[in-house]
């Protein structure tokens, strides 16, 4: 297994590294590729999206409980949220590059 896999472009099957997808912000933003320049974006945006917001209202919750039930202090449940967060940013990141959840929207 490959900690950080590469993608391929739709377009031109160049190669798109782990870090140009995982710089995608938002999933409405694109990244481009280096050989053809093809505008690449995420396949399913809406449902990423979904994702992002079903975690972050977990983790605020679960972060709140263990605060105010568990007897965490502030900084360790913090600490704790944020590395969860970077987990389930890499997991996201493997899992576009290796279901080839990239696609060419427009031509440049």
């Amino acid at each position: 297994m490959i900690l950080f896999p590469n993608g391929k472009c739709p377009k031109c099957a160049g190669v798109v590294s782990f870090t140009d997808v995982l710089s995608i912000v938002t999933p409405f933003q694109c990244i481009y590729c280096a050989c053809c320049g093809a505008m690449i974006f995420l396949k399913r945006k809406w449902r990423l999206t979904l994702i992002a917001f079903g975690l972050s209202v977990v983790v605020l919750f679960t972060g709140l409980t263990l605060v105010l039930y568990a007897g965490w202090s502030q900084f360790t449940a913090y600490m704790a949220a944020a590395l969860f967060l970077i987990l389930m940013e890499w997991v996201t990141t493997v899992h576009i590059i290796r279901h080839q959840g990239l696609v060419v929207r427009r031509e440049s």
